[in-house]
């Protein structure tokens, strides 16, 4: 028995921007269980024996980082729109930060507030989009 698992690798800035090519491995036990590339609509699809699934995918060749996401129990058909899609980064600059929010259709509140420096004394409020 063999479950199908698709998904979509788009960029982490605009999930509009599909990445074509990227090679998706899918891992249960420390094991490589299959390979698949990416159209060049960024969609993939695969069938795999069910179990707790890790989900790797990587576009190195045109500049993304690696991500991994999993494990998930997949037990059951997974289509896109779900865990299975991936959104990959461009590496930053050494001064460089990059915050990426999801959320719903109809959020009721979307706040994000970051602390950081030696003292946690810089701020970044995500609805102002100033430091301070």
């Amino acid at each position: 028995v063999k479950v199908d698992v698709s998904g979509v690798v788009t960029d982490t800035e605009s999930a509009a921007v599909k990445i074509s090519g990227a090679k998706v491995s899918l891992w249960q036990n420390g094991t490589e269980i299959a390979v698949v590339y990416t159209d060049a609509e960024g969609r993939y699809s695969v069938r795999i024996p069910p179990g707790d699934t890790m989900i790797r995918a990587d576009a190195e060749h045109i500049d993304y980082i690696i991500r991994e996401k999993g494990p998930f129990s997949i037990t059951t058909p997974v289509g896109p729109g779900h865990f299975a899609d991936i959104a990959l980064s461009k590496p930053l600059g050494a001064d460089e930060w990059r915050m990426v929010l999801s959320w719903g259709a109809s959020p009721a509140d979307l706040d994000s507030h970051t602390y950081f420096g030696c003292d946690l004394s810089q701020h970044v409020s995500m609805q102002t989009g100033k430091v301070g």
